[in-house]
């Protein structure tokens, strides 16, 4: 029960700041509250904030100077509030930029994310200098806010390029995030993204596989010559970003049926389940389909059926 009565004490003093948030005074009085001695009122203060949404923009100033605080979860509120402040314009966007660099990882992340779908086009080129940066953290921050950016991002197109031969495999995964995310338009980078499906790293060559599949039909013919790669691991990576394209995928069906042949089980049963997902229009593929019937591994014999 005491823990029951916290909790209800904790959120009607959110929705009391959150109310007090709604004039200008009551704004200005949390502004001021930014300041506190104590971290968990100035947290507080913050929360109340971003509760309000766009219509606390007056205190995007503030918040900004906050995100200096010396406080981690102090940041932590203010980078949250800055998002949900700024959302729909280019207010706070040198300040969550600025927050990119933050030491404290969930800072760096929740201001990474804020850009989705924002209108921050402006702040492309001061995030791509990011991906230069000597801390990989930051880097790998910069590229996830990128992502977000697409396809207003596509002037960083060559430094994600880069960062896909990166050491660093978080930073590799991350910049494979925003080239898929830009779809077409990462046309040039496609035989980067395709040599990557070779990444030592099974985390970064499903980022890979999944840039590749929103890439969508402009990756196809890439993915195509992926598919008679000599390195099992590109063949199976590309018959998987095909099988997630789907019914567009169309013109990739005689070679994954010729993958149905392939020695290895992985490349046999990824080419089943793709010709799957691509449906009616692997229509092409129905002879081959009945040959793996016959298939000695279950999987694909199991695929192949579902696949007719």
């Amino acid at each position: 029960m005491r823990w029951a009565s916290a909790g209800c004490g904790v959120l009607l003093l959110l929705l009391l700041n959150v109310a007090l948030a709604q004039s200008p005074a009551g704004l200005e009085s949390l502004i001021e509250r930014l300041e506190h001695p104590l971290w968990t009122a100035r947290r507080d203060a913050a929360e109340a904030i971003g509760a309000s949404g766009p219509l606390a923009d007056g205190a995007i100033p503030a918040l900004t100077r906050s995100l200096d605080d010396v406080d981690v979860q102090v940041r932590r509120a203010v980078v949250q509030a800055l998002a949900a402040v700024g959302a729909g314009s280019e207010a706070a966007v040198p300040a969550l930029v600025h927050a990119l660099s933050d030491s404290d990882w969930v800072v760096r992340r929740r201001a990474a994310l804020s850009f989705d779908g924002m209108p921050a086009g402006s702040a492309v080129a001061e995030i791509s200098n990011l991906l230069s940066s000597e801390s990989t953290d930051v880097r790998t921050s910069a590229a996830l806010a990128l992502a977000g950016l697409a396809p207003d991002s596509r002037a960083a197109l060559p430094d994600l390029v880069a960062a896909l031969g990166a050491d660093d495999w978080q930073l590799r995964a991350a910049a494979a995030h925003p080239l898929g995310a830009m779809g077409a338009d990462a046309g040039e980078a496609l035989p980067a993204l395709a040599n990557a499906l070779r990444d030592r790293d099974w985390g970064v060559a499903e980022q890979v596989v999944e840039a590749l599949s929103v890439i969508g039909a402009p990756a196809i013919p890439t993915l195509i010559d992926a598919l008679g790669d000599k390195s099992l691991v590109v063949r199976w990576g590309a018959v998987r970003a095909l099988g997630r394209i789907g019914p567009a995928a169309e013109p990739a069906v005689p070679a994954l049926a010729g993958l149905l042949e392939d020695s290895a089980l992985q490349a046999r049963w990824a080419a089943a389940k793709s010709l799957w997902s691509i449906g009616p229009a692997a229509a092409a593929a129905a002879p081959q389909l009945v040959d793996a019937l016959a298939d000695p591994d279950w999987v694909v014999r199991w695929s192949a059926s579902r696949a007719l």
